[in-house]
């Protein structure tokens, strides 16, 4: 974590959020902290939405290649 991050906190770069069906995604623009915005707002992510996040993405994967969906 920088410096301005753990004076002024985590800064969510908002234009490169991504949802993964359940909550938006993206990382602090200063130090690249992955962050996770359910309808509280911006902050770090649990372990176990970090989990969810990650099983959510390998669902997705699964289901492109079903459907023949190259990403």
């Amino acid at each position: 974590m920088g410096l301005l991050c753990k004076i002024l906190g985590h800064k969510a770069d908002r234009g490169g959020a991504r949802h993964d069906g359940e909550d938006y995604w993206t990382q602090c623009t200063r130090c690249g902290t992955a962050l996770v915005r359910p309808e509280s707002g911006w902050r770090l992510p649990t372990t176990e939405e970090v989990a969810n996040h990650v099983g959510h993405r390998q669902r997705r994967t699964e289901l492109d290649s079903e459907a023949g969906i190259s990403s």
